[in-house]
């Protein structure tokens, strides 16, 4: 066999490796698109399979002779294809689609990969040309050509090519390429290029492949390489990451330390080149992998451990540092400098002051020049941003030390940021400084490490973090300023930024944590000398622990904290101090549901406010105030006083109180149905708070907007409203706020039939509520899911819903949401039949009612027991045994009623009571009471009432066989006729024509019962009521009979029949309807 016969065979045979492995992958792939894809591989490994294999006969053919020579397959690599190659598939459908899928005509295929170094270009293209190289029948070279000219690279592939080019040959590069090339069937690697003089060395035909790898973004570009053609190499994404060890470890060693798998991948910013050092570095180890990731934790040591000792490929240090050989000094040290940004992402502004620049065009240029080198990366986030890969931060990290220059580049980035508290905060500035949060906590860091305390700073941030909601940040600036304070042994410094810490971190939910910083404070006062600071710094210390207990709904202990507070205050003589703390007190005894002691509270603090003629605390009183009026239903005082409040704002020009003031206005018009106005008073906050940028005052104006338009009915533009505020609070952060969007949008699905969306909704308020720890608001959450699932039917998971609120409601000892969730519990519990359990817990509901002192509730929840007990009667009714017991349990519902002179449910009770004593022959009492109960129907006009009850009667007074009383039973049938012919009530009116014929078949009037039974049996075939004609057939076919119309009588009994056709009552009526007459007439009759 020839060498060339030989390659063709070993071609042939990793084809058809593939297309078996191809095969085997096949049913695993559940994604179309990915299967549709695998399928068109395996047809073109049958198509290439084909040809070889007519190449093969063909070869075998021919005298194997020196013509053949040239074919010769070479196959060789700038690097090894590792077996560990993981992921990338986008990428390899690119360079098939480009090089080896070609339509058309084209002078040269070509395709650049560009990207960082150690990002995986090479590997990329090596494991390309392995997979494919039965594609490429005349072979594959490929050769690193960074630092080379065009003339040492063309000889570098002649001599892969086993060919000698004359030193004294005149032939320019291109010509010997084209010479060598065109002709065959090839891939090329250009491996690292860095130089556009390659592009003279690109070979020309249709038959020649090349891909080019470079750092330099630029090159394609100069290269002439359609976009479509260049692919920018990215890190792995962290699911290809984990495979890759796992690949290199194991898939068990990975998958028992998963989490430490995954911190070693964000730590080493999923660059391939890292990870393979990585598992190198682990591989055949016992070290854990927990064990590693600590130690790349340490950031200026995590480079020099990114190495293999002597593999110079294995070191990201080294591969990274190739690129400064394309750098001058300046850039170097410009590149070194923007270390000190943030790692997230830095502004070219930011940039520009770290390289000392006049203008941020200049600037822009150098980034530019990073960018193009794969040193840099434009922010997917922002206009003109830019940021480092994790390693590649480092590493210009370290360049900035060792070429001195960190220290100055720090200062120069802190100081700047430091100058911003000389700009007033408008809606442009919250923007910049928002965009620029990460560089100014940065900038804190630096004035931490240098002991500078520049208080005037941390104010000035402190307001934006207010206006904003940016809890998270704002709990480590403060921490910042706390170890300054701490190092100057300035104590009510140091207690201040404790105080403003637990705030922010209540703010995110996390009251134990807020807690746990304000404990230290209680010692912390000892070391304050003057007595007067000592006891304000105790004043705001305990009037913060209130408002922190207060959250976590612990009223009991805030208001001791408060008294304390209040106590201080009133030592000092502060006015301000005693506001603040009379505020928050007042909340709580909102809260505890005592509103005259809250109202008098609010009271005291707005008179201390006048009395030393602060506005801005007036307003803040006037909001408690009306807020007290409106719970207590005075709802024009309520109005007025937040009128007060907006009056006042409007004069001192307070924007916030303004903001606040039309809030709570807007709220009590929603309550007093003027929907029109409260929407547009929802509309004029919301705008003023777009106007002063104001996002949190603006989610909880367009929260109450979409309120009123789902009250409207416009249940579209209130969905689309709560959406914007949902996004608004994820944007800024405020999970508490997204609770309260969640919730309303749940609610508006759930109204607009969108079941599963709102349950789904109301699922990720539990989840975000569970992450800041708001009990309150997953209580809410919870009691919202299990309504939707009580409304699809999924009763037992309504229940288990029910109870999870109840607990988390327990857990927080709010009474009056224990006390609805029970309530609702005992909803579901009767619709499961479980009676007696749902009374018990309405028992326990109205119990907690009663200890809130909340008449309105007790009132309702004592109705439910009622009406609980009265359907547990029923259940009893139709079992002789427990007869006894069903009338006293309907005697106690009836003395409930009685009780809270609920006259509609008294009357249903009284009439069940009569039904009672029907079943037990009790015909006078029966008499008596169902007049009762007819009576009080009458009284509060209720004719569905008395259409039941008049049945009721008729019934009685029938079955006591006096001639008088079956008239009256007559006439009180007809009469519930009569009513439900008005009510349109088809249910009502098939049960009282059939009772009616049933009464008239005793006094043998059997064509009058005929005539009412046929109505009744027209009804419940045309409603399809089986239990309903199960009673009529067999009186309906008695009274035919009796009037010697058998046929009709089986007639009605194939009718029923047609219904349902496998009834056994039907079946054995028409049975005996179809024996002899006589016999079936006995048969009926008994």
């Amino acid at each position: 066999m020839s060498r060339e016969e030989s390659d063709l065979e070993k071609a042939l045979n990793y084809l058809r490796e593939q297309r078996g492995f191809f095969e085997k992958e096949k049913p695993k792939i559940t994604d179309f698109k990915q299967k549709f894809a695998l399928i068109k591989e395996i047809q073109e490994c049958d198509k290439e399979i084909k040809r070889l294999e007519a190449e093969i006969a063909n070869q075998k053919q021919k005298n194997s002779s020196a013509s053949n020579q040239d074919r010769t397959t070479r196959f060789i690599l700038p690097q090894k294809d590792i077996s560990t190659f993981t992921g990338r598939d986008n990428e390899l459908q690119k360079l098939e689609k480009q090089l080896i899928n070609r339509q058309g005509n084209k002078v040269c295929s070509i395709v650049s990969l560009a990207g960082a170094g150690g990002i995986g270009k090479s590997a990329l293209a090596c494991h390309f040309a392995t997979k494919y190289k039965y594609k490429f029948p005349d072979g594959v070279i490929g050769l690193r050509v960074d630092g080379k000219n065009a003339d040492t690279i063309v000889r570098d592939f002649a001599r892969c090519c086993k060919e000698e080019i004359d030193p004294e040959d005149e032939r320019d590069a291109a010509t010997i390429m084209q010479e060598m090339f065109a002709h065959r069937r090839m891939l090329l690697i250009f491996d690292n290029a860095d130089n556009p003089t390659i592009l003279d060395l690109c070979v020309g035909g249709n038959r020649c492949a090349i891909i080019i790898t470079t750092r330099d973004r630029q090159l394609p570009a100069l290269l002439d390489i359609p976009i479509k053609a260049t692919i920018d190499v990215r890190p792995l994404p962290e699911k290809d990451s984990l495979q890759l060890l796992k690949k290199i470890l194991g898939e068990k060693r990975v998958d028992d330390e998963i989490e430490a798998a995954n911190k070693i991948i964000r730590l080493i910013g999923s660059l391939p080149l890292a990870l393979q050092i990585a598992g190198a570095t682990l591989r055949g180890k016992p070290r854990t992998l927990a064990d590693y990731a600590a130690s790349l934790k340490q950031e200026k040591n995590r480079l020099k451990r990114l190495k293999i000792r002597g593999d110079k490929e294995l070191n990201v240090k080294a591969s990274l540092s190739l690129s400064l050989k394309l750098l001058e000094k300046d850039e170097i040290d410009f590149f070194a400098c923007l270390s000190v940004c943030a790692e997230s992402g830095f502004s070219r502004r930011t940039a520009a002051i770290v390289g000392n620049f006049d203008d941020e065009y200049t600037a822009q240029d150098y980034l530019d020049r990073f960018h193009q080198l794969s040193l840099l990366n434009y922010s997917e986030v922002g206009e003109n941003r830019f940021v480092f890969h994790p390693l590649i931060r480092l590493f210009a990290q370290e360049l900035a030390i060792e070429r001195g220059l960190k220290d100055d580049a720090a200062a120069s980035h802190a100081q700047f940021f430091v100058e911003f508290k000389s700009i007033e905060i408008d809606s442009s500035t919250a923007s910049l400084i928002a965009e620029e949060l990460e560089d100014i906590m940065l900038a804190a860091k630096w004035l931490q490490q240098q002991q500078i305390a520049d208080y005037e700073f941390a104010k000035y941030i402190q307001s934006f973090f207010e206006r904003n909601g940016y809890w998270q940040q704002a709990v480590e600036f403060m921490s910042l300023f706390q170890l300054i304070a701490e190092s100057s042994e300035l104590w009510d410094s140091v207690i201040k930024f404790r105080i403003q810490q637990a705030k922010y971190l209540s703010l995110q939910g996390e009251h134990k944590n807020a807690e746990a910083v304000l404990v230290p404070i209680q010692k912390l006062l000892n070391k304050i000398e003057a007595i007067e600071t000592r006891q304000l710094c105790e004043a705001k210390w305990l009037n913060t622990f209130g408002v922190i207990l207060r959250r976590q709904n612990r009223l009991h202990e805030a208001v001791n904290y408060l008294e304390q507070a209040l106590k201080t205050e009133v030592q000092l003589n502060d006015s301000e101090g005693l506001t603040i703390v009379l505020n928050t007190l007042a909340c709580v005894l909102q809260q505890q549901g005592k509103l005259d002691k809250a109202a008098s509270t609010f009271q005291r603090q707005l008179k201390i406010a006048q009395s030393v003629d602060d506005k801005r605390q007036q307003t803040i009183a006037l909001k408690g105030l009306a807020g007290i009026l409106q719970q207590q239903g005075k709802l024009d005082k309520a109005v007025s006083t937040f009128q007060r409040q907006l009056k006042i704002a409007q004069t001192i020009n307070d924007t916030r109180s303004i903001i606040i003031a039309l809030n709570g206005l807007a709220g009590v018009l929603q309550q007093q149905g003027k929907l029109e106005e409260a929407a547009n008073t929802f509309q004029s906050q919301i705008e003023i708070s777009q106007s002063i940028d104001d996002k949190r005052s603006l989610t909880f104006g367009l929260n109450g907007l979409a309120g009123v338009l789902q009250q409207q009915g416009k249940l579209e533009e209130a969905a689309n409203t709560f959406q914007s505020q949902i996004e608004i609070s994820q944007s800024n952060n405020d999970k508490r706020s997204l609770t309260f969007g969640l919730n309303g949008l749940a609610g508006v699905l759930q109204q607009q039939g969108k079941l599963e969306e709102a349950a789904n909704t109301f699922q990720s308020q539990i989840e975000i509520s569970q992450s800041i720890d708001d009990k309150r608001q997953q209580a809410i959450a919870l009691n919202g899911l299990a309504g939707i699932l009580q409304h699809q039917g999924k009763l037992e998971e309504a229940a288990n819903a029910f109870r999870s609120q109840i607990e988390v409601a327990q857990s927080i000892d709010d009474k009056n949401s224990v006390a609805i969730g029970l309530k609702d519990l005992a909803f579901v519990l009767q619709e499961q039949k479980h009676f007696q359990e749902a009374i018990n817990i309405l028992e326990q509901s109205f119990d907690i009612y009663e200890q809130l002192d909340k008449a309105a509730q007790k009132a309702f929840v004592k109705k439910e027991i009622g009406e609980a007990l009265h359907q547990q009667a029923l259940s009893f009714i139709n079992q002789p045994n427990r007869l006894n017991e069903a009338e006293n349990i309907l005697l106690r519902s009836q003395s409930i009623f009685e009780d809270l002179d609920e006259k509609r449910s008294l009357a249903m009770v009284l009439n069940s009571l009569g039904v009672l004593f029907k079943r037990q022959q009790r015909w006078k009492e029966a008499e008596k009471i169902i007049r009762r109960s007819f009576d009080l129907s009458e009284k509060i006009k209720d004719e569905r009432g008395q259409a039941i009850v008049l049945n009721s009667l008729a019934q009685v007074l029938q079955k006591q066989r006096d001639d008088k009383k079956f008239e009256w039973a007559i006439a009180a049938f007809k009469q519930s006729i009569k009513i439900g012919k008005k009510l349109e009530d088809e249910e009502h009116l098939a049960k009282v024509y059939t009772a009616m014929g049933q009464a008239l078949i005793t006094r043998q009037k059997f064509a009058e019962a005929a005539t009412e039974l046929s109505k009744g049996f027209e009804i419940d075939e045309k409603r399809a009521n089986i239990r309903g004609l199960k009673i009529v057939i067999k009186k309906l076919t008695l009274a035919l009979l009796k009037l010697g119309e058998r046929q009709e009588a089986i007639n009605y009994c194939q009718r029923a029949l047609a219904i349902e056709p496998q009834n056994q009552t039907f079946i054995e009526i028409h049975q005996k309807l179809s024996s002899p007459p006589q016999k079936a007439k006995k048969i009926i009759l008994n």
